[in-house]
């Protein structure tokens, strides 16, 4: 009986696990540890130094880093290994950017953002970035600060 209850338990939690990682993302991903990461940070990441490079990359908008990542169930939200708490630095400068929109709260290491050579016009949701020590906005079109 304790053998059969042992071997249900283990199937319904490979199931769980299986479904619950299944997610709405888009195909094309990239696997790192066990966090599965969007297709336009496929490459551009290079966690030795803690950078995220999508400079020159044409965005029109600043990604949404902390909705795009998923963190897999098993991992929960543990700082073990999870990439949000390792990005120090992103570079998206060089882009088609008009606004800096994005909440980058879920990035409390984040010490330097570069969003030179864009075209923005208008700065907010700068306030969760507490650790942010370094903001490059040369060479934009700012005429609004919220």
């Amino acid at each position: 009986m304790m053998n059969k209850l042992l071997l249900v338990t283990t199937l319904c939690l490979s199931f769980f696990l299986t479904a619950c990682t299944k997610t709405s993302t888009p195909t094309d991903t990239t696997m790192t540890g066990k966090q599965e990461l969007p297709a336009y940070m496929s490459g551009n990441y290079d966690a030795l130094q803690h950078y995220l490079n999508l400079r020159s990359q044409n965005l029109t908008q600043m990604p949404d880093i902390c909705t795009d990542i998923t963190i897999y169930p098993a991992t929960g939200t543990s700082r073990a290994g999870n990439i949000l708490y390792d990005i120090r630095y992103i570079d998206l400068g060089d882009n088609q950017i008009t606004d800096i929109n994005a909440d980058y709260g879920c990035l409390p290491n984040l010490q330097e953002l570069n969003l030179s050579y864009n075209k923005i016009t208008s700065i907010e949701n700068l306030e969760k970035l507490t650790f942010l020590s370094k903001l490059q906005l040369h060479k934009n079109q700012i005429t609004k600060i919220k």
